[in-house]
Parts: C-alpha cells; structure tokens; sequence
C-alpha cells in the first residue's frame, strides 16, 4: 500500500478499531453453530468415526451439517490448537473459547479482504482518496460488520475467491480464477448467482474457452461431494433433513424459495435469471462488454434474488466491493453515499426485527464468559407488534437502495448519458456530511448492543 496521510491513518484506525468490536464483542448462535461443527469433525476424527460425522452433529446439536466439508475443513483447521490443548491436557473447554478463537480466523480474512479491495481499486486505476474511502466504506459496510464479521459466517470466505478471481481475471491468469471462483461456489452456492453471469458476459473473452473455465470451476465442487459421498455416507440424507427442517420454521425450502413469487403463470426469479442471463450472453457473444457489465450484471441477479426470493443479508457482502466500485465511479460520490447510508441503515433494521431475540450481541464473546448477556432491546420492544411490517421496511430499504446504485451507475457509464457542464459541485460540508454519516449505522448497533447488556 502508498504512504496514507495523517487523516487517512486516524480514519482507517477508528474503522478497523470497528471491526475488532465487531468480532470481540458481538457474536451469534450461527458462529457456535458453525464453530461446534467445526470441533466436531476434529472430534470424530480424533475418534476414529469420521464416517458418522453428519450423524453426531445431528445427535449433539440437533441440527444436522449442510456446510460442505471444505468449509468445515477450514473451521476445524483452525479450531486444531484449542482441540489439542483439551484433547491432550484432559479439560473441557467451554464452547464459547472456540467461538472466540473462530472469530480470529474471521478478523484475519476480513484484513486480507480489506487488503484485496485496496489492490483491486488499484488496479482499476482509482486515485489514493477513493482508494482508502472504498476500503473504508467497505469495513463500515453492516452486511460486513453485523452480518458476516459479527455473526462469524463463512462467507467472508466467499468474498475472498470472488475478489482474487477479479484480480486473476484482469491479470489474465484464468486457470487460477476458475478455481478460485469454484471454491467462492463451494464456499457458499450463491456465488452462482455471480458466477453464471460473469462467463456468459466473459464469452466476449473466452469464446469457446468459456466452457473449460466453467469445468475448471465446477471441479472444486465434485471433488468436495464426491470425498464426502465416500468417506461420510450419511451426509446427504442428513443434508435433507438440514432442509427439513428449514421447512418447517420457515414454511418453504430454499428450493421452493425460488419459486415463491409468480405473476400469473410466470415465476417472477426464474424469469429475471433467464433476462439476466440472455443479456449477458448476448453483450458477451457480440463483444458489447466493459468494466460496467462485468459490475452491473452479477450485482443486479444478486440484488433480483433478495428482492424475489430471500433477503438475508449476510449473503450479500460478496457484491459489496462491486458496490464500492460502483459508487466510487458516481459524478457526484455524496448520491452514492447517501444511497450506500440507506442501505446500511436497511440493514440493520432488518436485523432488529427480523432476527428478534436471536439477533447479534455479546452472547458467544468474552463477555458472555464474564456472565454478562443481552437483555431486551428498547427499539424492538417498543415496536415489536409491528415487527414484520418493519422488517419488510428495512429489507426493503436496503435492497432497493442498492438496485438505486447499479441504475445510477449504469445510466452515468453509458454512452447516451451526457450530463450537463452546468453543474454546481455539492458544498465541502455536504460532501463531508455524506461521508462521515456512514460511521452512524455500525456504531449505532454497537450502542444498542452494549446498552441491552444485563447480568445472566
């Protein structure tokens, strides 16, 4: 990285200084859950019963694994020196300890992510100042910082491929991009949605390679089902039973998500995929492809399925960069600003509402070991007769704040779009204003979180 200035240090510290709150001292039942099945590969393992795994951690959790088993790799991987220690010295170590010790593995790829996003605003030949307000943005970003580096989901390793595949891509190096986003689709399966657009538009490229690079990426996945299929025979039916009981909490499978929104006789999702897809392999057959479609595309089928399928907001942190991106190439970077501010006030009031008492706090931190837990929320309890409306409202808030950001950036990149010379700049103060506002959401929860903090 280039020399930062004063002001760009002070600003960076006091956003990573963020995250480390984020990952110390917010948690949630999805991090021990990830993290309990992590230690009980490393169980089964140490046991001699690797093939039962599905079934044990259905029998300790009740919650059979539908992670693939090079996710679970990676968290048992790192969970190993606690498991040592306690298998070696005798102990039982509380659950929470290897919450604890996750959550550096996440802190630690969510600092190689932020260095990724500087190399790739780099490369795309952004000047220092939006370089450091991306990776600002994008640790300030509450998909990032409650979503995924607060909750300790796994798809901070997502984004990871998704963004060293851009950079193999506009390197020229494809053997390593296709396997890069091969393991972004093993990580987490919504990389597809990503995915699938990017070859088609990539057609311009590839021509007839496309379908080599797209092999290459699927082989990560057969690999990993095909070594799990053998060596743990009751995984795909527990699998299901994972579904099953998605099913009956929810009331519909992801499956049955897909098709959740019909117009008549049409299915609203499948008929955006098919528009989506057609487009990009059109632009990519006709060699019609600028850095706008590669951004523009995958964004908008992510964007499509959160509006027409499901709105968890987690899985959306692998199209952040491309937001950042997207944002920072706005004539006036204070409309992408306030729209990026909407989207991560959405995001969190979806996540008051919609997570309810489940939602991310000190439980699973070093302060739960200290006997300390969150208690009611204000905010929630006030307004929790009106909770779906709510949750609706932040989801909508979000999404749609985003969509409003692939349409302005797409409108101002392309060719018919002349903006007129006239045109006053925003005042110095307006400017300001739309960026420091950004700190307000994250540290907004952070305050909430810590003001609900009782005694157990």
């Amino acid at each position: 990285m280039k020399y930062f200035d004063k002001r760009e240090k002070i600003l960076i510290g006091i956003t990573f200084g963020i995250s480390l709150l984020y990952v110390f001292t917010v948690s949630h039942i999805d991090c021990n859950t990830i993290t309990m099945w992590g230690y009980d590969l490393l169980k089964t393992i140490f046991d001699g019963s690797v093939s039962r795994y599905p079934e044990y951690t259905h029998e300790m959790h009740y919650l059979p694994n539908n992670y693939s088993l090079f996710d679970n790799l990676i968290t048992a991987t790192f969970l190993l020196p606690v498991f040592l220690v306690e298998f070696f010295a005798g102990i039982a170590i509380n659950s929470v300890v290897y919450d604890i010790w996750f959550k550096v593995l996440i802190i630690a790829v969510h600092i190689i992510d932020i260095i990724i996003l500087y190399k790739l605003l780099d490369m795309l030949k952004f000047d220092q100042a939006k370089k450091i307000k991306g990776i600002i943005l994008y640790m300030l970003s509450s998909v990032v910082c409650i979503g995924v580096v607060g909750k300790g989901q796994v798809d901070i390793f997502t984004v990871t491929f998704i963004m060293l595949g851009a950079i193999c891509f506009i390197r020229e190096k494809y053997i390593y991009m296709s396997i890069l986003l091969g393991l972004a689709f093993l990580t987490k399966p919504f990389a597809l949605l990503v995915i699938a657009p990017f070859y088609l538009l990539a057609i311009s490229r590839f021509r007839e390679r496309v379908f080599l690079y797209g092999i290459i990426s699927v082989i990560p996945y057969v690999l990993d089902y095909t070594v799990t299929r053998i060596i743990m025979p009751g995984y795909a039916e527990m699998k299901a039973l994972n579904a099953e009981i998605y099913k009956e909490a929810e009331g519909s499978s992801r499956i049955e998500e897909l098709f959740s929104v019909r117009i008549n006789s049409v299915y609203v999702f499948i008929a955006i995929v098919l528009i989506i897809c057609f487009i990009a392999f059109r632009k990519g057959k006709n060699h019609e492809i600028g850095l706008k479609d590669y951004l523009f595309y995958p964004t908008l089928m992510y964007i499509a399925y959160g509006i027409f399928v499901a709105p968890s907001c987690n899985w959306f942190i692998t199209i952040i960069p491309a937001l950042i991106i997207m944002g920072l190439s706005f004539k006036k970077e204070e409309d992408f600003e306030l729209l990026y501010f909407g989207c991560n006030m959405g995001v969190i009031v979806y996540i008051i509402f919609s997570e309810r008492f489940f939602r991310p706090g000190i439980k699973y931190t070093f302060l739960n070991l200290l006997g300390l837990d969150n208690g009611p929320s204000f905010i929630y309890e006030s307004l929790s007769d009106n909770r779906k409306m709510f949750l609706i409202i932040g989801a909508t808030i979000y999404l749609i704040c985003m969509l409003i950001i692939c349409a302005v950036y797409y409108i101002e990149k392309s060719n018919y779009y002349k903006p007129k010379l006239t045109n006053r700049e925003a005042a110095k103060w307006y400017k300001n204003t739309c960026f420091y506002i950004q700190f307000i959401p994250v540290i907004s929860y952070l305050i909430m979180n810590y003001v609900t903090i009782t005694n157990v």
